[in-house]
């Protein structure tokens, strides 16, 4: 799953997006799997943290100030970043946005869940 999420983060961002994956002590090929694409790809690894924990971690690492976090169960749509990121450029006042989400199980069903912006 983690090489469809870096897959999918690649073809929506430009290449002076950077991109960093915080690896929250996985047991398995995680640290290999950046190394497999033709883009630099920052890898961090901490112990067994949480999500709230390593995203911090990758805020911190950032150099850009418009951040944007997939999980390796993510697929993000290509043209994501190309709708929101004019709309956070053009709005420094909003604190953060997120797009539709669409969940599909297994049997091929999905749900479409609302859109909503937030601001401070």
């Amino acid at each position: 799953m983690l090489r469809r999420a870096i897959r999918s983060v690649i073809e929506a961002t430009a290449p002076e997006d950077e991109i960093i994956v915080v690896d929250d002590g996985s047991t398995d090929e995680t640290s290999s799997v950046p190394a497999e694409f033709n883009r630099e790809i920052r890898y961090l690894p901490i112990n067994n943290s949480g999500a709230g924990v390593a995203r911090n971690i990758g805020i911190k690492a950032a150099s850009h100030d418009l951040i944007a976090f997939a999980d390796s169960d993510d697929e993000w749509l290509a043209k994501r970043l190309d709708q929101q990121r004019p709309l956070m450029q053009s709005r420094r006042d909003l604190v953060f946005s997120f797009s539709n989400l669409v969940i599909c199980s297994l049997m091929a069903e999905s749900s479409r869940l609302g859109e909503t912006v937030a601001s401070r």
